[in-house]
């Protein structure tokens, strides 16, 4: 039987707060870029079958609870990830600048 080699794409490991949310959503951006978005469930193919599993499972949980919080909190979980979308398309647009000007 093949072992599970563990991995995490983001730092974070739990959601409780809108701060908590903000920085998954933060993460999750910087590890999939502008192709993230809040409504796609992870079906990760990085690894091997039931480490990519675990990992999808636990980045799936983590995003259902940062509805969660966002919606009895009564802040829109989209203008947050799209907060985070924009921060990284400017980041790409500054270094792709950055890069031809010199």
């Amino acid at each position: 039987m093949a072992t599970a080699i563990m991995y995490r794409l983001t730092q974070i490991s739990q959601v409780d707060t809108i701060s908590d949310v903000q920085q998954f959503l933060k993460e999750l951006t910087d590890v999939f870029g502008l192709g993230f978005h809040t409504d796609d469930q992870f079906e990760l193919e990085l690894i091997d079958k039931q480490s990519d599993k675990i990992e999808s499972d636990r980045l799936n949980k983590l995003l259902d609870k940062a509805f969660e919080i966002c919606e009895s909190e009564e802040v829109e979980i989209y203008e947050l990830g799209m907060e985070k979308i924009e921060q990284a398309r400017q980041f790409q647009i500054d270094r792709l600048a950055s890069m031809t000007s010199n």
